[in-house]
């Protein structure tokens, strides 16, 4: 089997492109809001517990609230419950900044908050480490629908607390699946041109 000239720098062009695509591709980064609050977990009650929300989220997957609002639905979310646990959310939910005040909510477009506000500034994009900023927020909406995590379903009271918020960027990108495909249909190609040479300079 031959492989033309043609065939051969498609090949090599596709390495080359797929190369350049990892650097381009998503970008993880970790929102994590800290607080204090009193509530109930799967029906148990709990008082004045430290509690962290720390989401993993993907800022190409930003869109648009309306006006100068943007959200970023995670890819997971914990809640952290001292002495309680460590649970994952079930229920989707978001990080939002709305004109530099940014909180944690519900999923979607019109997500209810969860906690909100900590004003991080207007030139804040979501795609930058930041903080840890502190502030005073609130526990809101948790009563308007189920928020329901691996422990059960979590409910605040509603009340302002003072707490944190920060972003922080991961190690490294995470590439998509297109770029992977793309990878190694060019490597293999490569890898299938140098065992025909092989076979071919064996058989002179």
């Amino acid at each position: 089997m031959k492989f033309s000239r043609n065939t051969i720098t498609a090949a090599i062009a596709g390495i080359a492109l797929a190369g350049a695509t990892l650097s381009a591709s998503a970008s993880p980064i970790q929102f994590i809001f800290t607080g204090t609050g009193s509530g109930s977990l799967d029906g148990i009650a709990f008082n004045d517990v430290a509690f962290v929300f720390t989401e993993l989220t993907d800022t190409a997957n930003a869109q648009s609230c309306g006006g100068a609002c943007t959200f970023i639905d995670s890819i997971a979310a914990q809640v952290s419950l001292t002495g309680i646990g460590n649970y994952n959310f079930l229920s989707s939910t978001r990080t939002f900044d709305n004109s530099g005040f940014v909180g944690f909510s519900r999923s979607g477009v019109s997500g209810a908050d969860l906690f909100n506000v900590f004003n991080v500034g207007p030139s804040y994009n979501m795609a930058s480490p930041i903080g840890p900023v502190s502030g005073t927020a609130t526990l809101l909406q948790w009563t308007n629908s189920p928020v329901t995590t691996t422990g059960g379903t979590l409910v605040f009271n509603s009340a302002s607390t003072s707490g944190t918020f920060q972003a922080v960027t991961t190690v490294s990108t995470v590439p998509e699946p297109e770029t992977f495909a793309m990878l190694l249909a060019g490597l293999g190609l490569m890898g299938t041109i140098a065992h025909r040479r092989k076979q071919k300079g064996s058989a002179a």
